[in-house]
């Protein structure tokens, strides 16, 4: 009969030990990959949400100083920019294809399409090419295919027939508890995005063909602003990202909307 011979001590502990080795290996390897998936998930996140503030901020530059056809110098309206180093205002027209539908030889009283349905305390602008004027709405009264518009105060120009009017829109940008807050034009508060650490603006002044970034809050006539500056700075999961926004502005001192 052959004699069977079982593992020894020492045997069985090196096998124990080699395999513990190994598991630690592999779990060590584990942790590794999982926190390199947290860093890049962190890192996505971060960079989707400073991509998401400046798409924004892109879609608002390119409405500021919309005012219709009628040549922006001519407007005696606020600045389509203003604000300091933590918060900006942009100022634009909405226009949603409304018209004027007869000439304005009436000052109190402007007939105009339906494409939007305006209301009281609107605060609207109209524009013909050759001026252009903001007016708060005081009545609306509608019929089957028109809208009659009473400003609260007597127009100081006469327009003439298919001028457009649209909403005058205000949105005020803001960083309050870590949060981009926006307020619109009803004073209506939105919180746009969450865990924002800081947020300053600057401007880049085209002068004398030479570029040069000055604070916002020096700058009151932004015709020549080329460019306005966004430096945001983000914490997610304790992982800290500062980026800089250049963002092109379009000088409409001489152009038409």
């Amino acid at each position: 009969m052959f004699k069977v011979r079982g593992y020894s001590l020492i045997e069985v502990m090196m096998v124990l030990l080699i395999s513990l080795l190994i598991l630690q290996l592999l779990f060590s390897l584990y942790l590794s990959a999982t926190k390199s998936h947290d860093l890049q998930y962190t890192l996505r996140r971060l960079i989707q949400k400073q991509e998401r503030v400046k798409s924004i901020f892109q879609n608002q530059l390119e409405k500021s100083g919309q005012r219709g056809c009628a040549p922006i110098y001519s407007a005696n309206l606020d600045p389509s920019l203003s604000g300091s180093a933590n918060e900006l205002w942009i100022r634009y027209v909405d226009w949603q294809g409304v018209t004027l539908l007869e000439n304005s030889t009436n000052s109190q009283r402007l007939l105009a399409s339906k494409e939007v349905i305006f209301k009281a305390d609107d605060e609207l602008v109209i524009s013909d090419c050759t001026h252009i004027e903001t007016f708060h709405v005081k009545n609306i009264f509608l019929t089957h295919d028109q809208q009659i518009i009473i400003p609260t105060e007597n127009l100081k120009n006469n327009f003439n027939k298919h001028a457009e009017i649209g909403q005058l829109q205000i949105n005020h940008f803001y960083l309050k508890n870590n949060n981009l807050m926006l307020e619109e034009v009803q004073h209506e508060n939105k919180t746009i995005l969450t865990g924002i650490d800081n947020l300053n603006f600057k401007y880049y002044l085209k002068e004398n063909e030479k570029v040069n970034p000055v604070p916002v809050a020096t700058t009151s006539n932004n015709t020549s602003v080329a460019a306005l500056v966004i430096e945001m700075t983000m914490t997610i999961s304790s992982i800290t990202k500062t980026n800089h926004f250049f963002i092109p502005v379009k000088n409409r001192s001489e152009s038409h909307a």
